[in-house]
């Protein structure tokens, strides 16, 4: 009889024990959502700081043998970011830019359109479904393309 009743205290202490890590983890996930609660009407968080150019340095002599060089871009990373959209251009004012998206960083870029001898601009900005707005573009970065001597 002794026995069972240490048995039977084990027991207790265990569904004790049991209840106690079932409550602490009910009250930790009280402020979880259920996904079938979601409303798309909640507010979004304004867009962060904008990514930076990492490379092409500024001011870079890039070289290059082939008609479409390939130019390698690379950028910070900005938390929450979905997207990066990318533009170059041998505007300043990017009036001919095309669009390009990529998720994350590094890239190559081919430069179909563009002429060596030349001086090109570039600038990056993040987008997120969380974020009002996407991040306001990053400094513009002055590259220039030369043939290889």
């Amino acid at each position: 009889m002794f026995a069972y009743a240490k048995i039977k205290v084990r027991l207790k202490d265990t569904v004790l024990i049991g209840f106690t890590l079932a409550f602490v983890v009910l009250l930790a996930s009280a402020g979880c959502k259920d996904p079938d609660e979601y409303d798309p009407n909640e507010p979004l968080d304004p867009p962060p700081a904008p990514p930076t150019l990492l490379y092409p340095l500024p001011d870079t002599n890039l070289c290059s043998s082939s008609p479409f060089p390939l130019v390698f871009f690379d950028w910070n990373t900005v938390g929450g970011a979905e997207i990066y959209q990318l533009q170059t251009d041998s505007l300043i004012t990017f009036e001919t830019a095309e669009l390009l998206q990529y998720s994350y960083p590094p890239t190559y870029v081919q430069l179909y359109r563009y002429e060596d001898r030349a001086t090109y601009y570039a600038r990056i900005r993040a987008g997120s479904t969380r974020w009002t707005n996407y991040t306001e573009w990053s400094e513009v970065r002055r590259f220039y393309l030369r043939p290889d001597p």
